[in-house]
């Protein structure tokens, strides 16, 4: 299959105007913390419809105020949610809103900005991953260069997990080939296409998406 027809199949745009105009607040450079973060959470909600749309559901009855039993629905089996810290984890209200009992598991990972490759310094998920389990989403703002979604993708199929997808804020096309690349069963779900990364010797650092909104990071957790 051609890569470009393989990507087109596996991206999904989420394109709701809320979250576009979100998305335009975090994108102004004097959006501050607590507006920027505030802003990132609504996104998430509205990402998990679209993701969570085709779980399934068993029978499950409850009995009302009148004494009369009504027929309804429950998850058919859990779902795991896996934020990659640090920005990753501003996502997780908007999934745990719609789900029962979510699993919770984490990736610590930084990316050295010499040769923009990610670095693991924690990992908070199970040595073997239950096969029960019917979805597993990988939480993070950006899709820059595609190295922390691809290596904790690797990390979580090593240890079992299967029925993974990904999802994201802003994704860079460089992100994105490589992730289609190295896990091409792997949905991507994003608001926004960027147009690229920064190079070497730019305005900004390397590897920075373009337009984007800067480090979501350091945006969402001030240093200083």
């Amino acid at each position: 299959m051609d890569s470009t027809v393989q990507q087109e199949e596996m991206v999904r745009i989420v394109n709701h105007p809320s979250a576009h105009v979100l998305l335009t607040e975090c994108r102004g450079k004097t959006t501050g913390p607590e507006v920027f973060a505030d802003r990132m959470r609504r996104i998430g909600h509205i990402l998990a419809f679209p993701v969570l749309a085709n779980l399934k559901t068993k029978t499950r009855w409850v009995e009302t105020p009148l004494n009369v039993d009504a027929e309804g629905a429950d998850f058919d089996g859990r779902v795991a949610l896996v934020p990659i810290m640090r920005a990753g984890a501003i996502l997780l209200d908007g999934f745990r809103a719609f789900l029962r009992n979510p699993l919770i598991w984490h990736f610590s990972v930084a990316r050295d900005h010499r040769t923009l490759e990610p670095q693991i310094y924690g990992v908070k998920a199970p040595d073997h991953v239950s096969n029960s389990l019917q979805k597993v989403v990988v939480l993070e703002i950006m899709l820059a260069t595609g190295g922390s979604a691809t290596t904790t993708i690797t990390i979580l199929k090593e240890r079992g997990a299967k029925n993974i997808v990904f999802v994201c804020v802003v994704a860079a096309p460089e992100g994105i080939a490589r992730l289609t690349s190295e896990h091409p069963d792997v949905p991507i779900y994003t608001v926004a296409i960027d147009e690229r990364l920064t190079g070497e010797g730019e305005f900004f650092p390397h590897g920075y998406i373009v337009p984007g909104l800067g480090d979501a990071g350091d945006r969402i957790f001030p240093l200083e």
